[in-house]
This record gives structure tokens, sequence and C-alpha cells, in this order.
């Protein structure tokens, strides 16, 4: 039979040794990411999204990583752990039960961090895994059984000037994705964009995901109406381990005004 761990063998963590784990320094978590909010929870999946990303491991290195983790007294009880995670057992329902960290309340979550946001040797251990996989680590905190949830290159940013100098003559190895809704096309639009509004998610999110309507490879630049929503579609995209997306600060709203007066403004 296997062994279940009870909390009451648990002593609990400071509040304050826990922060001093989650966040190491005033460096801006990226846990903070959202992937197309309200949006998503239209769409009917065995899994979020977030936790969707390919296992495939990225062909550059990655620079921000997904991770969970249940914190523990002992060694030997992080050894259990991984004996009943292997068989099959709830990630999120054993760190509710024996965890002592708070992000226990989360199911252990602890979102996507990059570099200098946890202690080291963690830090180093999340970015040494492969997604999906189970590790043990010990901190001056206790021992940690993590699990590796997702790893990604963050995204990046281009000014409406820095497009300017590319648009659209110098496009051969970028491709440009467009993000607003059907009817703000129809008010101002830009040529050479791939138009994928975050209304119509569930149409085109396989194909996305899949790799078969974009290339994972290429530069994508996203836009939207003032820089919002095509924040949040950079980082679903460098979730789905697209290589290097950049969001077009200001939107067409920001091209409009400060490159092209041309364009519509709405």
């Amino acid at each position: 039979m296997t062994m279940f761990i009870s909390s009451s063998l648990l002593r609990r963590v400071t509040h304050k040794q826990t922060m001093a784990l989650i966040s190491r320094n005033k460096s801006t978590p990226v846990s903070s990411w959202k992937v197309i909010p309200n949006v998503l929870a239209k769409r009917k999946a065995t899994t979020s999204p977030l936790l969707r990303m390919s296992a495939k491991e990225p062909t550059v290195s990655h620079n921000i990583v997904r991770a969970r983790h249940i914190l523990i007294e002992t060694e030997s009880m992080a050894d259990v752990l991984l004996q009943q995670l292997k068989s099959g057992q709830s990630f999120a329902d054993l760190a509710k039960a024996v965890s002592r960290c708070p992000s226990k309340e989360r199911g252990g979550e602890l979102g996507w961090f990059r570099r200098g946001t946890m202690v080291t040797c963690f830090e180093d251990a999340c970015f040494a895994g492969k997604p999906g996989q189970l590790i043990k680590v010990q901190t001056e905190y206790g021992w940690h059984v993590i699990q590796i949830q997702g790893q990604a290159i963050e995204p990046g940013s281009i000014t409406v000037e820095e497009f300017a100098k590319i648009y659209p003559h110098q496009l051969s190895d970028i491709q440009l994705v467009d993000v607003r809704e059907q009817n703000e096309l129809e008010l101002a639009r830009l040529d050479h964009f791939v138009h994928l509004p975050l209304g119509d998610y569930e149409k085109w999110a396989e194909q996305v995901e899949s790799g078969q309507l974009l290339d994972k490879e290429k530069e994508t630049i996203v836009m939207c109406h003032h820089g919002v929503r095509s924040a949040q579609m950079c980082s679903y995209l460098a979730q789905q381990g697209f290589l290097k997306v950049r969001n077009l600060t200001g939107g067409i709203d920001a091209y409009a005004k400060q490159v092209d007066p041309r364009i519509s403004i709405y």
C-alpha cells in the first residue's frame, strides 16, 4: 500500500521565509502573464492552454519556466511523494494536503518566472529540467518536489518607429499577426497581417498550437489597437514554443499617430 504523508508531521514555514523563496528580489515575476483571459474559458478542453505547452525542448535557450512544487521537511518524505506522483496521484491534491508553502492553496503553482526570482539551487533545478519532469531538490527551507510545467522565451517589444523601418519591405523572415476583431479591421488596417481575432480563439487555437498556421521558428510581431490584447497574445505564443515574439507597442493607434497619418484613428 502506498504510504501517504500526514500533514501533522510537517511544521509550518513562516510567511517571511516563503516570500524569500518565491520572491528573492524585486524583479518582476512572469507569473502575472495572462493568456487571453475570458476567451480561454469558452474553449472546451481537457487542460488549460497554459499547461498545454509542447514538451519539445526549445531549439534556443529558454529564459522563463513555469513550475509547481511541494515543500516538505525531509528527503524521505520527498521520495514518498515522488513515488505517489509517479503512480498517478494528483500533484495539486498532494500539494494541498502536505505542502508547507502557502502556494499549496493553488496546488503548488508558482507560475512563470525568470532567473533571479527564486533561490539559486531551486532556480537551477527548474531551468535544468524538462517539461513534465519531476525533480527533488533541497534548499534552506526544506525539500522540494518540483514539476516543470513549461519553458519559453519571454516576449519582447518593438516600437512603431522601429516597425516602420522594416514595414512593409523587409518582411521575408517575419510574420505579422493582428488580433483585433473584424469590425476593427473595417475601421483601420495594415496589409500583410494574418488576422487572428481573440474573440475567435476557438477557431484558430489548434492550428496555432500545432504550428500549422504560423511558423514557430520565425520572428512574430503582434498588433492590436493599443498594445494590450497583442501583449496577451505574445505571452500565449511564447508559451506555445514560438521562439521570437514581439509586441507592437501602442498598436495600430500609435502607428497611425506617429508614423502614417493616412491610417484612420478610432
